[in-house]
């Protein structure tokens, strides 16, 4: 007996006549090849299996939460997406889909979204990017946040392909902050993006010591690392920051004006 795994094991056997006699010496090799094929097949199947089991968790995982996700591949392939990006997908009006890809309607953010997705592609696990889907800069808070998924650091998750988790955030459609969504959007560990949704609501560092059980200073800790990371001053600006998505759009132009001041090379330079 071979095992394959802690629940499968292969068992392979011949039954012949007894008159028949024994197996002569090239029977008995190609019963131990076909033996050894065999086990090596159900190896394969029993690591489909489990791949498909741990995609499985992460597509469940997605699934509950009330933005739209996909996960995404280099070209654009769609792999998953949950019910809340199906039916923004159905309306039409900002995503679609053509040939199983993900297109987004406005031509520009689409572009951008191409070449997010590249160069996510050539970054390591973590590596963010954001894809503005504003009709005009006067126009409400709404994007697209990538997030680059690598099977070693997500435990094999959502595949054991490399994967961007793409999540169209719009305020003005999501009544709730979700914690797990603003750690992938600001950085935030999970205790912080916990820390930041009760802030956000209203609540002062004793209630959510309360109900995260933690000790207020540890919570003063965690909200002070909140603001920094939002470039924000004080608490009551993280009400606002979050609700109407303005945190992201500063980090964004931060990191627009940091790219503008970078020196450009003369043409003379090599």
């Amino acid at each position: 007996m071979l095992p394959v795994s802690e629940r499968i094991g292969t068992i392979f056997a011949f039954e012949i006549p007894a008159h028949r006699g024994p197996l002569n010496p090239d029977e008995r090799e190609f019963a131990r090849r076909l033996g050894t094929h065999l086990h090596d097949a159900l190896l394969a199947y029993e690591r489909v299996r489990q791949l498909m089991q741990q995609a499985l968790a992460g597509h469940q995982l997605l699934a509950s939460y009330p933005y739209p996700m996909w996960l995404l591949d280099a070209q654009r392939g769609i792999t998953f997406e949950n019910p809340a990006a199906v039916a923004e997908r159905e309306r039409g009006d900002r995503v679609a889909e053509v040939g199983q890809r993900l297109v987004l309607v406005r031509s520009a953010a689409d572009r951008q979204l191409g070449e997010c997705l590249l160069r996510l592609h050539q970054a390591g696990h973590g590596a963010q990017a954001t894809v503005d889907l504003r009709p005009t800069e006067a126009d409400p808070p709404l994007w697209l946040h990538l997030s680059l998924l690598v099977p070693g650091a997500t435990l094999g998750a959502f595949g054991e392909r490399p994967m961007v988790l793409a999540t169209l955030f719009d305020p003005q459609h999501v009544s709730a902050l979700d914690p797990f969504a603003l750690a992938q959007m600001f950085r935030l560990t999970p205790t912080e993006a916990k820390v930041a949704v009760r802030v956000a609501e209203g609540l002062t560092a004793e209630q959510i010591g309360l109900q995260l059980h933690t000790a207020q200073s540890t919570v003063r800790t965690h909200i002070r690392e909140v603001l920094a990371k939002l470039g924000a001053s004080r608490t009551a600006d993280v009400v606002r920051l979050l609700r109407q998505g303005e945190a992201l759009w500063a980090a964004k132009r931060r990191a627009d004006d940091l790219a503008d001041h970078q020196p450009r090379p003369r043409s003379g330079d090599r």
